[in-house]
């Protein structure tokens, strides 16, 4: 365990979180954790505005709202006035995709690794803008060097003319791919292909420079890695579409040309997790930075995949070291009877693993097998994981 300013990483920083006791947290990466300090700044903004709503959202918004959007284009790596604050990546993804013009026979492009609310949204778009197609292209597994993901983007690309948008995770959220999203970038670019990137794992997780990424739109969740209240998203336009993408709700400012203002008022609405943005980032630098969040991210990470592979004689997902996020990582599962390689049974398994095990996780089929996907954060210790192995050793011994 380390210790920065106080805050001791490990299980005593529960202390420091609004989380059941009870219960062995392993899916971080799912919905975040909210600190104490956090909510509390939340609730005050809540309070405030109930006090009085006139003063609130005529005269205190926007000076709130841009104090948080400068804090968050520090942390992220973008200016202020390319910057704004939606709900959730999901959201982001839908801002810029709806807000496009496209010409008949263009292609919106994902993969099969794209979070499915995202591929859904690519979907819907293709229908709206009739005339469009949504396509999938599959990466398959194993992966040997981040080359093939490149050249395998080149070689569509080359093959398909029409394609109008990219949609790039920058960490896959069922397979914690850490994707090279520059050189991807750079392959759509000279083939006039537009890149909007999915960030929903990246705010905290990655020591995030947006700007020189080289790519057209960025969004990224703070809920989950950057400690936010729910749900709080950064979404970053490059300056030369800023008279293109459009809130998803038209109100008071529409038609600036000015995001960080037009994006402000989406009617009357509880805008207090993007107000105690601010106070998340704060709380993310006391307890010691990226650096020391990375440092004992990655080292837990490491120990827990070891034990596990090495407790079930299994193995972790085949992809190379420079894809690897840095607090996900994916472990294939031990044979388990009645439970198959299917969405339905995954469920069943964690329901199972929760209800007699109180161990909270996320589990997936991959090309026909099972994997658990790891989250590893600073309330997490050794014990939480070797908990996890005992439990998937003794069910994986019953008939």
């Amino acid at each position: 365990m380390e210790e920065e300013q106080g805050y001791k990483f490990g299980h005593e920083m529960k202390k420091h979180f609004q989380m059941r006791l009870d219960l062995i947290p392993l899916n971080h990466g799912g919905y975040g954790a909210v600190p104490k300090c956090v909510s509390l700044n939340q609730k005050q903004y809540m309070e405030e505005m109930e006090f009085c709503p006139d003063i609130f959202f005529e005269f205190k918004l926007r000076e709130y709202w841009k104090a948080s959007i400068e804090e968050v284009s520090l942390f992220v790596g973008t200016k202020s006035k390319d910057t704004v604050l939606v709900n959730n990546a999901t959201t982001g993804i839908n801002t810029v995709l709806k807000s496009l013009k496209y010409n008949t026979g263009e292609v919106i492009l994902f993969t099969n690794c794209t979070y499915h609310a995202v591929k859904n949204t690519c979907q819907q778009t293709s229908v709206l803008a009739n005339g469009v197609e949504a396509v999938h292209m599959s990466l398959v597994f194993p992966i040997k060097h981040e080359d093939d993901i490149v050249n395998q983007y080149a070689e569509y690309l080359d093959a398909h003319k029409n394609v109008k948008i990219a949609v790039i995770d920058h960490i896959t959220s069922p397979t914690a791919m850490l994707m090279p999203v520059s050189r991807i970038a750079s392959v759509c670019h000279d083939r006039g292909v537009l890149v909007v990137v999915d960030g929903a794992h990246c705010p905290g997780q990655l020591d995030l420079n947006i700007e020189r990424l080289g790519v057209d739109f960025y969004t990224g969740n703070l809920h989950k890695w950057g400690f936010s209240a729910r749900g709080c998203a950064v979404l970053w336009i490059d300056p030369k579409f800023h008279n293109v993408i459009r809130p998803l709700i038209t109100s008071h400012h529409w038609n600036t040309g000015k995001p960080m203002i037009e994006f402000t008022t989406q009617g009357t609405n509880n805008y207090s997790s993007y107000q105690s943005v601010p106070q998340a980032i704060k709380f993310y630098k006391d307890i010691g930075g990226h650096e020391a969040i990375d440092k004992y991210n990655r080292s837990l990470l490491a120990k827990a995949v070891d034990y596990l592979t090495e407790k079930w004689g299994t193995c972790k997902l085949d992809i190379p070291a420079s894809m690897e996020a840095p607090f996900l990582r994916l472990v294939k599962l031990p044979p388990i009877a009645g439970f198959s390689a299917s969405t339905d049974d995954s469920g069943r398994l964690r329901l199972k693993l929760l209800e007699e095990y109180k161990l909270i996780q996320y589990i997936f089929p991959v090309q026909g097998e099972l994997f658990i996907r790891l989250s590893c954060q600073v309330y997490n210790e050794i014990s939480d994981y070797e908990s996890l192995g005992d439990a998937i050793q003794e069910l994986s011994k019953r008939t």
